[in-house]
């Protein structure tokens, strides 16, 4: 019953973005922590695991609700994942450098593809 009701709260209600105006986001926790408190139960068929379910539920929910159009959050993670990928690519570009310099390097004492050897 908690699953079924949970499941299809947050199905109407990811569908029905206007649904409840103003309340819309606590309805969204309320049926997210119903649904995570039966998947919870099921889990352990215990209190512990109905406890632990609803609070992820209900908790995962509350903070994607309050984060998900939170501008300075999004520019924020968007500026950290930018920096890593910089970091990233400028890893790979020097790795790729000095590929390139120790191929470079045996290659100076050979010749090239399609000219002689000088003795």
């Amino acid at each position: 019953m908690l699953m079924g009701g949970g499941a299809g709260s947050t199905w109407y209600l990811h569908f029905h973005r206007n649904a409840l105006g103003s309340f819309h986001d606590m309805a969204m926790i309320g049926g997210n922590t119903a649904l995570g408190w039966g998947i919870g139960w099921l889990g352990c068929n215990c209190r512990d695991g109905a406890y632990a379910g609803s609070l992820l539920g209900g908790g995962l929910t509350a903070g994607w609700e309050a984060l998900h159009n939170d501008r300075s959050m999004q520019n924020s993670f968007r500026r950290a994942r930018s920096a890593v990928e910089r970091k990233k690519s400028k890893e790979q570009e020097q790795a790729r450098a000095a590929v390139m310099n120790r191929n470079g390097n045996s290659r100076a004492s050979t010749s090239s593809p399609g000219t002689a050897p000088e003795d």
